[in-house]
């Protein structure tokens, strides 16, 4: 049972207004952006990218000076190269991308759910998603993830829209987003597929998609010996909100009962069970909420429906009587209901015990490193500017904490002889230590005595979290990164396909969902 479309000017100005408080609020987050630890990783890569002129195929600047297979897909660090580019300030570049793609991802969210489930779900699941910083935090931390997100919202809009080269083109441009995103939906095309028998020919011929990604799966599988997926630092934490999941228990509910309506709901939901296996933190906490955020919307609306239309049976109050715009009264039951939500208990799992708290306040599982290494920190601004003065171009740097240098590489454009998203191993083995010319402890850790009193390693500069060696005897050198095609075309082929949806999905008119 569905409720009509409100036909207020709340139904068009509600929304806007939560999105637009969220959206500055969380610009307001710019100086403690970038979060720890992804945004290092692809900064440094787009640097590269930038000095290789293109998108590149072999990393040189990550386990300098053997490098490795770039194995992530190019797609975030074209846009970041491009905004470097145009003399965007490195550290500006991915602050800007850290306040937008989260802000376009609940955008897009709101967005899809409203065309597919009706006004009412699409403000719930707003409100809903507002709630969750955990979530936010996650997608601020992993862009691609977030721009992998919105592509992927937006290709179920478009198989429901029977727009066959926008969901084809947005099955390409996720591949060339993020790593993990094509299972899911590959998982969700074959759930979607036994479900909607009426969507089964948008779901094949969306595959068309797939035919511009050879390129780029054929050079995967050809250095698939190098990529050794972990888990690393995230599945510290983990919690679990209990009124969000009994939310969307009944929104889970509320979607058996009419399957092929929600096919893609419960094809998303199983699809993102990929991850569980070695990402539970994406699973419960990051990319895998997604579904979880939606059913809780549709749960919270049922209720909220059942009350106002419970409320207005006995007119138990003054308010059911009210037919101003703003005064909508399934809309203010939501809002009360999702209030509620923000201060539930949460179960936070870590360090192998659970614990219950009251509200959604975060405790993130790189906490303590962003507080000691984030670039919002004043020791680390003094760790790059001392590092800027020792540093010659082109030297190789090596740190006991790839992260933490890893800021400092992507800021300054140098080498390290360590890496970011050590999941992909180095071309041969080598030793590290050896082969820096600038060599970083950070002091999570008292510095190795046989460090300080190594022949030829001399010490510059000790302040409050990292102790700065050279090591100026090293012979090793970086071989310039080679681009794979010039950048200016990868961002005309991007422009291209970009506008080619848009027009497919706008231009050409839509398909709207009518709930009632």
């Amino acid at each position: 049972m569905g409720s009509p479309r409100p036909q207020s000017r709340a139904a068009q100005w509600l929304p806007w207004l939560l999105w637009g408080v969220f959206t500055v609020s969380w610009a307001g987050q710019w100086p403690r952006l970038p979060v720890m630890l992804d945004p290092a990783y692809h900064l440094l890569v787009a640097q590269e990218v930038v000095a290789a002129g293109g998108p590149i195929g072999f990393e040189t600047w990550q386990w300098a000076p053997v490098g490795r297979p770039n194995l992530y897909p190019p797609v975030l660090h074209v846009l970041l190269a491009g905004l470097i580019q145009w003399h965007l300030p490195p550290l500006e570049a991915i602050r800007l991308l850290s306040v937008v793609l989260p802000t376009l991802l609940v955008a897009s969210l709101w967005l899809v759910t409203r065309r597919r489930c009706g006004v009412d779900v699409g403000l719930a699941c707003l409100a809903v998603t507002l709630t969750v910083p955990s979530f936010h935090h996650h997608t601020a931390m992993a862009l691609a993830a977030a721009l992998g997100l919105i592509e992927l919202l937006w290709w179920i809009e478009a198989i429901e829209q029977r727009r066959v080269m926008a969901a084809g083109l947005l099955v390409a441009l996720l591949c060339y987003t993020h790593l993990g995103l094509p299972a899911v939906a590959g998982v969700m095309g074959l759930i979607y597929w036994a479900l909607r028998p009426d969507r089964r020919h948008e779901i094949l011929a969306s595959a068309w998609g797939v035919l511009l990604v050879i390129p780029w799966w054929w050079h995967l599988w050809h250095h698939r010996a190098f990529l050794h997926p972990i888990a690393r630092y995230e599945n510290a934490v983990v919690q679990l909100p209990i009124m969000l999941w009994g939310a969307g228990l009944i929104g889970l509910w509320v979607c058996w009962r009419s399957k092929s309506r929600y096919a893609w709901l419960m094809a998303c939901l199983i699809g993102m069970a990929v991850f569980a296996p070695v990402y539970r933190y994406r699973w419960l906490n990051g990319e895998g909420l997604i579904p979880v955020l939606i059913l809780a919307g549709i749960g919270l609306d049922r209720v909220a429906g059942w009350l106002a239309t419970t409320i207005q049976r006995q007119q138990a109050c003054a308010i059911a009587t009210i037919r101003a715009p703003w005064s909508n009264l399934r809309w203010l039951i939501t809002l009360c209901l999702v209030l509620v939500l923000q201060v539930a208990t949460v179960a936070v799992w870590s360090s192998g015990r659970i614990n219950w708290r009251a509200g959604m306040a975060t405790e993130e599982p790189v906490a303590g490193l962003q507080s000691q290494t984030g670039l919002g920190s004043r020791a680390m601004r003094g760790v790059v500017d001392s590092v800027q003065r020792i540093a010659r171009p082109g030297e190789i740097l090596w740190s006991n904490a790839p992260y933490a240098v890893g800021w400092v590489a992507a800021l300054l454009a140098h080498p390290t002889a360590s890496a970011m998203l050590n999941e992909i191993s180095p071309a041969k083995l080598f030793e590290p230590r050896d082969a820096a010319q600038v060599l970083m402890w950070f002091k999570f850790e008292p510095v190795p005595q046989q460090l300080v009193h190594q022949p030829g390693v001399t010490l510059v500069t000790d302040d409050e979290i990292v102790t700065i060696f050279r090591q100026p005897g090293t012979p090793f050198t970086v071989p310039p990164p080679r681009a794979v095609i010039p950048l200016w075309i990868a961002w005309w082929l991007m422009g291209v396909m970009v506008l080619s949806l848009i027009w497919d999905l706008g231009a050409r008119g839509r398909t709207t969902m009518k709930v009632g």
